[in-house]
């Protein structure tokens, strides 16, 4: 398992990292190890814009929690998740 944080304290600043520096962590994290998936676990942690850049350049499934969640819910509600592109491999299930 590969892990990067940001060092920081507070939900906003977590919401202010521009997607590039998400992407960054995302790929030093899976670089260090063997790991099966990239995970985003922070509800303002804005990781959903670069999910389709990192599963291509991996081949990993990635996991924003907060797409996740509403993967779930439109699942819930009967709607056609696979409908949602762009959003990675996740709205394919």
């Amino acid at each position: 398992m590969g892990e990067r944080h940001a060092g920081l304290s507070d939900n906003l600043s977590y919401g202010a990292l521009p997607p590039a520096e998400i992407q960054a962590m995302a790929l030093a994290a899976a670089g260090d190890a063997s790991v099966d998936a990239i995970l985003f676990f922070c509800t303002n942690l804005n990781g959903a814009p670069v999910v389709v850049e990192l599963e291509a350049r991996t081949g990993l499934p990635v996991i924003d929690s907060t797409a996740a969640g509403v993967w779930a819910l439109l699942k819930a509600s009967g709607f056609d998740a696979a409908s949602v592109t762009g959003k990675g491999r996740l709205f394919a299930l």
